[in-house]
C-alpha cells in the first residue's frame, strides 16, 4: 500500500507568487500540476523505485517525498526542492521535449551514468546556460539559501531568473 495519495493539484496562489519571483512570466503557471506520488505514470513510478525524490515531466511534478499542500509556506528544504523542480518545468518549456530529452541523456552519459554528478555545480566554471540541467536546477533551488546567493548570483546574471 502506497503512502501517497496520488492527489494531483494546480499551483496555489502563494506558489505562483513564489515562482513569479524566480521565473517572472516565463511559465504558464495555470498549466503546472503537482502530484503526491507517481499517480499512473510509469516513468515516475520507476524514478521513485530508484529513490528519486521527485521527477518533473513537462508541466507535471511528481513527488516521492516532501510533497506539501502549499510550498510557499513550506520549510526551506521543501521550498528548495519545489523551485528545483519548477526549474525543470522551465527547462522543458524553453528547450522543448526532444531537445530536453536529448540533452538530459547526453549529460547523463557524460557523467558515466552517475546521476549524482549531474547535480554538482561547484567548481564548474561554465556559464549557467551551459551547465547540466540538474546543476541549473540545483542553483535555482540553492539560491533560496542566503549564504549561497553571493556564489550563485554571478552565474544567474543575464538569465532573467530571480530578476538577474
Amino acid at each position: 500500500m502506497s503512502a501517497h495519495s496520488n492527489h494531483m493539484r494546480s499551483l496555489t496562489p502563494g506558489e505562483i507568487a513564489l515562482c513569479r519571483g524566480v521565473f517572472p512570466d516565463a511559465l504558464p503557471y495555470e498549466d503546472v500540476r503537482l502530484c503526491d506520488g507517481p499517480a499512473v505514470n510509469d516513468l515516475a513510478e520507476r524514478a521513485f523505485h530508484n529513490r528519486n525524490t521527485a521527477i518533473t515531466l513537462r508541466r507535471t511534478i511528481y513527488f516521492r517525498v516532501r510533497y506539501c499542500r502549499d510550498f510557499a509556506h513550506a520549510g526551506d528544504e521543501a521550498r528548495r526542492l519545489f523551485l528545483h523542480e519548477m526549474t525543470h518545468v522551465w527547462q522543458w518549456r524553453t528547450l522543448g521535449v526532444p531537445r530536453f530529452l536529448l540533452r538530459y541523456g547526453r549529460e547523463l552519459a557524460g557523467c558515466r551514468l552517475d546521476a549524482a554528478a549531474m547535480y554538482r555545480y561547484e567548481g564548474d566554471p561554465r556559464p549557467f546556460s551551459r551547465c547540466r540541467l540538474e546543476a541549473q536546477a540545483e542553483m535555482v533551488g540553492d539560491y533560496q539559501r542566503p549564504s549561497l546567493r553571493p556564489l550563485i548570483a554571478p552565474r544567474l546574471q543575464g538569465t532573467g531568473l530571480y530578476g538577474l
